[in-house]
């Protein structure tokens, strides 16, 4: 985002400000993926939606870095920045979603403490949204066009009444990224998230500390607060751009994905897979500039953690094909256009996530957004 600069006294050190200032209006058609009877209008919504962010960066010197930022959105939902427009009048919330310090040790090797951005390769949002800011160490080697990066983040002290599960859990993230290319722009890489105790965030989803939404994974049989599955996740990224035109993609697979089949249908695979790939024309810079994307995305049940990938292609156990259109605006600002057009990739785990209809039907989601950057 652009921004303002404030110099100090001080010769080296600089204050950046920069925000951003987002109105939304949003209609889904099936939005549980299925007419409902027993719920008037269940079947269609529509809302407003608004986003409003405001971050900072404190160069202390040549090396050292500060930063926060301040964000609306709901606590709970931590893949989402947006807050939906009620009638009560109520005080939105604002929370302190970013706070980091940054230390260039070498040309070759920065470090990153506290909460900010997922600094690993990721061309798309298929595995992680860029509105969860994970928090930890974070260090990123770089040399020519290798990148190397390693976090440690934690994820929650688990507090609950049975002992067992009175521990802390955390999460390891490693990505490996080459790029290359004269004319055309070529980026791959590899990447791996190891989960220590995910069963913390099956007990947060449980207590109310994260959104309901997120029981798209499937759970215990015998235990709501417990995954049925462990969360090692691999996979690849891969980018291509040339002129007006780019490609992304991405595919994971969940090692820690679990099978019984003595425990009934839902239970007998492994949801283990999840992949994307969108194509763009067009490009964004001058006011009048555009661009276009269109993609499909298969996200199977357990394939990822349903807390943190893409809420735009709705958490996990659903297919997708997203579409956006964007045009930039006079002062650094844009309009977006943007279309989900999905079905559950499989209906009973669906009833076991909460929804409880019988039909397959699709569910649209398409949104018109407006957004100003400063």
């Amino acid at each position: 985002m652009a921004g303002f600069v404030l110099t100090p006294t001080t010769a080296r050190a600089q204050l950046r400000l920069s925000g951003q200032v987002g109105f939304r209006a949003e209609y889904m058609g099936n939005e549980n993926f299925a007419e409902n009877d027993a719920t008037r209008d269940d079947d269609h919504r529509m809302r407003w939606r608004a986003r409003v962010r405001l971050a900072g960066n404190y160069a202390v010197s040549e090396r050292v870095g500060l930063g926060f930022r301040l964000s609306t959105g709901s606590t709970t939902y931590p893949s989402s920045g947006w807050s939906t427009l009620g009638d009560d009048f109520r005080r939105d919330q604002i929370s302190l979603d970013r706070a980091y310090l940054d230390y260039e040790a070498s040309e070759l090797l920065s470090l990153h403490f506290g909460f900010n951005g997922n600094a690993l390769f990721r061309p798309t949002e298929l595995v992680w949204d860029g509105d969860v800011s994970p928090g930890g160490f974070t260090q990123v080697w770089t040399s020519g066009g290798v990148e190397l990066v390693t976090g440690q983040y934690m994820l929650r002290e688990l507090r609950s009444l049975r002992p067992t599960r009175e521990e802390s859990s955390y999460f390891l993230a490693n990505g490996l990224s080459y790029r290359w290319g004269e004319g055309a722009s070529y980026r791959l890489g590899a990447f791996s998230y190891i989960y220590t105790n995910p069963n913390s965030l099956a007990t947060a989803i449980e207590g109310g500390q994260l959104d309901s939404d997120f029981k798209t994974n499937r759970f215990a049989p015998d235990d709501p607060e417990a995954f049925f599955s462990d969360y090692d996740i691999y996979g690849g990224s891969f980018s291509y751009s040339r002129g007006d035109w780019a490609f992304a993609s991405e595919v994971s697979v969940n090692l820690g994905a679990e099978d019984d089949a003595t425990l009934g249908e839902q239970y007998a695979d492994k949801e283990h897979l999840a992949f994307v790939s969108l194509i763009t024309y067009g490009s964004l810079g001058d006011p009048g500039s555009w661009n276009i994307t269109a993609g499909y995305a298969h996200i199977e049940a357990d394939g990822l953690v349903a807390a943190f990938n893409s809420d735009d292609l709705q958490q996990t156990n659903v297919n997708t094909v997203p579409i956006w259109v964007r045009a930039q605006l006079p002062g650094d600002a844009r309009l977006v256009w943007d279309t989900y057009v999905q079905s559950k990739a499989d209906e009973a785990l669906a009833s076991n996530g909460g929804i409880f209809h019988d039909e397959n039907a699709t569910k649209i989601r398409t949104r018109l957004t407006i957004q100003a950057n400063f």
